[in-house]
């Protein structure tokens, strides 16, 4: 999918076809009402979400946590075209992002400081998206380089369920917080 979409033109040349496959018309956001999308997995799940939602709280804003794999696909794509800042643990979940409206952000969660791989990344900047990360507290003595964790076993480690520190997802909410231009949250 990144060779194929290699800007914003592109993402909404793919976004408007799927949109008219489906006969689905995307309702354009209005950046008052802020709409997070917090995404909950079967696997490599985030332990303390209790805790981000906590943060989402104290910042009062509006959010629904959802299992994609509950939804069918118009479902998935009308709840992308609605969110303006999604929360999801790295995976392929994350594909979605792709019928987000542009200028809406995605905080990526991953399980390690190993772990930081940018395919959803390019993604979500060749579709026009703000993208910033968090990364979770596993740490692997075996390994120093997401290269050496191929190699090795510490690739099965990074599948579980891993938790991100309050403070790494404070920073990575404000950050995209203020790329959003939302100034009032507390």
């Amino acid at each position: 999918m990144i060779g194929l979409l290699q800007g914003p033109y592109d993402a909404q040349l793919f976004r408007d076809r799927v949109y008219g496959n489906l006969k689905f018309n995307p309702k354009r956001i209005n950046r008052a009402d802020l709409r997070v999308t917090l995404i909950d997995r079967k696997k490599r799940r985030v332990t303390n979400v209790g805790e981000l939602q906590e943060i989402l709280d104290e910042r009062r804003l509006w959010y629904k946590t959802v299992r994609l794999d509950t939804l069918s696909f118009k479902e998935q794509v009308s709840l992308m075209s609605e969110t303006d800042l999604l929360i999801s643990s790295h995976g392929a979940d994350l594909t979605n992002v792709i019928f987000m409206q542009r200028e809406s952000a995605v905080i990526e969660l991953f399980p390690s400081t190993v772990w930081h791989y940018e395919l959803y990344a390019k993604i979500a900047r060749n579709a026009g998206l703000f993208h910033t990360y968090a990364l979770g507290d596993q740490t692997h003595a075996i390994t120093k380089t997401i290269a050496e964790c191929f190699e090795s076993a510490c690739l099965t480690e990074l599948k579980r369920d891993f938790m991100i520190p309050p403070e790494r997802f404070r920073t990575s909410l404000d950050h995209a917080l203020s790329v959003l231009g939302v100034t009032n949250a507390v």
